[in-house]
C-alpha cells in the first residue's frame, strides 16, 4: 500500500500494568513513547482493570514516572 494512503493512528491506548510500568517502575521508553505520541498530535489514553486505586492516584503515580496525565486520560 502506498504510505500516502494510511491513515495515521488519532488515538493510541496504553494499558498501564506491564506496558507504562510494572508494578511501581516505569517501563524504560514509556514516557519517552507517550511524550512522541503527544508531539505528533495523537490522543493517548492510559487504560487499567485495577479499581484499587482512583483517576487521581493513577495521574499521581504517572507523573511520578514522568507522564504528565489528565484525569479524563485514565480509563
Amino acid at each position: 500500500m502506498d504510505r500516502s494512503l494510511r491513515a495515521a493512528p488519532k488515538l493510541v491506548i496504553l494499558d498501564l500494568d506491564g506496558v507504562v510500568y510494572r508494578g511501581h517502575h516505569p517501563i524504560p521508553g514509556a514516557s519517552a513513547l507517550v511524550a512522541a505520541l503527544r508531539r505528533r498530535g495523537i490522543l493517548t489514553r492510559f487504560a487499567t482493570n485495577n479499581s484499587m486505586a482512583t483517576r487521581d492516584a493513577y495521574v499521581a503515580r504517572l507523573a511520578e514516572m514522568g507522564i504528565a496525565t489528565e484525569l479524563e486520560e485514565i480509563v
